[in-house]
């Protein structure tokens, strides 16, 4: 106790801690306890709010902080197309011969169905009838039967690509060759053909500014078995296309992301390049390479939202045994509707009893998956089986829309110089050819010049452009290189913990950095007083140790000094003895 005593003494002497010299120096014992009382309350309060600090620094909570970043040239982005009437003109033809389910015969089936439910007084399934939509048409089809219905890549009878200040015709679309870019198919539910071009794979297209479209139309009057069918459509969907402007490689979200764009219209979409760059935490951590999602086949770049979706349609396969049109379809295309139908598709014999307790079944078991996607989706982020990528861009649009009435000839003589041109450059034996065009141009009158273009228009230009309703022009503009980077950071860092953990101890006790100096010195003394003692001890020790060795040595020599004597006067005593003995 008395060593306890000295060494909180001296550490009092030492410390710089508020009130812990004053606990020693205090000249009663009142003052000592008031003192006492103050160091110890301080000390708790320190340890609670720091307590409370770590609390929210493990709590990892973030925040976003945008900057740009000059001149970084980013990929073009990509662009998904949909029309809004999905059928070509050839669907007429098809549907003609019978070929594949008409709209028609798809009505007549709903309404068979529902006959039968009435009949059997389940009338809580003549909603049935409600059914009449596109979207349900398309999940009683096969993916290649939607495909051939729908249009194909000469709905873009023109494509230019702007990069570097040289301008790149693609005509009918043909983007493969020379620009980087690619066109890719996507199936959807509402829209059929859907086509994306993209940045191909190996290839850039950082140095693209433009891409401009000419989307050749087909209105919705112009499809016989729309008009009568479809209901459910009506204030669903218009003329024109919905498009979506996305990162390469990612899967389009049309319905999420997509707007809408006028027939006969020049629409310039600017975008602005939007890097989001997500902070790897133990609370909310972020995947660096994530596995791609699938699509009937097709692979896409991952994302958060599509893997929810994903897992959502893996649950609709396993528990309702079929396929939800509105989520990514992570079957092969052969399997759709042959193995594993949609969920809305209908029974070929409606009056097959088991066909259509199976198709209520399906119906049924959807509904009760629809009513429990939010907690699905919260069960599969907190067991971490869908997790947000490191990285992403997004690409915000803003949309410049005016009225856009081309003239035939003009577009004909374009089409004319740009192919001219094209082909002087990738065969040089045209220079002649090239020569003797310009020649005649040059000895041409104006008027000469536009009735021979307007004689060599091709008859589908001249037809098309009677009506503006056919044609719409897509203009995507990059507004800038520059890319606002937008970056995840801790707003409470181990920085600022240190920091305001150092400026509790300073209100609460006044401790600061130079403790850790008089941490030191004080087991510097304690070590160097417990030192001293051994040493004293071990002294002492040494010298009792000696004076019993003295003590010792003195008993020996007394007692072989006591033998040496008793020794000698034997030697005496003996002869005496015998001279006795003798004269006796």
């Amino acid at each position: 106790m008395p060593e306890l005593r000295n060494n909180f003494d001296l550490f009092c002497e030492l410390t710089s801690i508020r009130g812990l010299q004053r606990i020693k120096k205090a000249p009663t014992f009142f003052g000592r306890v008031i003192w006492s009382a103050f160091v110890i309350a301080m000390t708790l309060s320190l340890f609670i709010t720091i307590g409370f600090l770590a609390r929210d620094f493990l709590s990892y909570n973030t925040a976003w902080h945008a900057r740009t970043i000059i001149g970084d040239k980013a990929n073009f982005p990509a662009i998904t197309v949909c029309a809004h009437n999905p059928f070509s003109l050839e669907a007429n033809t098809i549907w003609k011969k019978n070929e594949i389910l008409t709209p028609t015969g798809f009505n007549k089936r709903l309404s068979e169905i529902t006959l039968e439910f009435i009949k059997h007084d389940k009338l809580e399934y003549a909603s049935v009838m409600l059914l009449d939509s596109t979207e349900n048409y398309y999940a009683n089809l096969r993916p290649n039967e939607s495909q051939t219905l729908s249009h194909q890549t000469d709905m873009f009878p023109h494509c230019m690509v702007t990069a570097d200040g040289v301008r790149i015709l693609a005509e009918n679309c043909a983007v493969e060759a020379d620009t980087g870019f690619t066109k890719r198919y996507f199936s959807h539910p509402r829209y059929f053909n859907c086509w994306t071009l993209e940045t191909a794979a190996n290839h850039s297209t950082r140095e693209t500014v433009r891409l401009t479209l000419l989307i050749r139309l087909v209105p919705s009057v112009e499809i016989d078995e729309a008009k009568n069918n479809f209901i459910m459509d009506t204030f669903s969907r218009g003329e024109g296309v919905k498009l979506v402007v996305h990162e390469s490689g990612t899967y389009p979200e049309i319905d999420k992301d997509g707007i809408n764009v006028q027939p006969g219209r020049m629409n310039e979409l600017s975008f602005q390049t939007i890097k989001w760059v997500r902070l790897q935490t133990p609370i909310a951590p972020c995947l660096e390479d994530p596995k791609p999602i699938f699509d009937m086949g097709s692979t896409y770049t991952y994302r958060l939202t599509q893997c929810l979706d994903s897992i959502l349609q893996n649950i609709s396969i396993n528990s309702c045994g079929c396929l939800n049109s509105e989520w990514p379809r992570t079957v092969d295309s052969a399997l759709v509707n042959t193995k594993i139908p949609y969920c809305s598709a209908l029974p070929k014999d409606p009056k097959n009893p088991d066909s259509l307790k199976d198709m209520v079944e399906r119906l049924t078991c959807a509904g009760d998956l629809l009513h429990r996607v939010k907690e699905l989706k919260e069960e599969a982020i907190r067991q971490r089986n869908c997790i947000s990528a490191c990285s992403y861009y997004t690409y915000p649009v803003s949309a410049s829309i005016t009225s856009w009435k081309p003239m035939p000839e003009k577009l004909n003589y374009f089409t004319e110089k740009c192919q001219r041109v094209e082909s002087l450059q990738n065969n040089p034996q045209q220079k002649e050819k090239f020569i003797r065009y310009l020649e005649r141009t040059l000895n041409s009158s104006s008027a000469d010049i536009n009735s021979s273009t307007i004689t060599s228009l091709s008859s589908k230009f001249a037809k098309n452009f009677e009506n503006e309703g056919l044609y719409t022009y897509i203009s995507l503009v990059r507004t800038s290189y520059d890319t606002t980077l937008q970056e995840e950071r801790l707003i409470f860092d181990f920085y600022i913990l240190i920091s305001r953990v150092g400026g509790l101890c300073s209100i609460f006790v006044g401790l600061t950095a130079a403790f850790l100096v008089e941490l030191i010195e004080f087991i510097y003394l304690v070590c160097r007083q417990y030192k001293k003692q051994d040493s004293n001890v071990k002294k002492k020790d040494m010298e009792l140790g000696q004076t019993e060795n003295n003590e010792i040595n003195l008993q020996g020599m007394t007692k072989q000094n006591t033998l040496a004597t008793e020794s000698v006067n034997s030697k005496y005593e003996c002869p005496e003895k015998e001279k006795l003995n003798n004269e006796g």
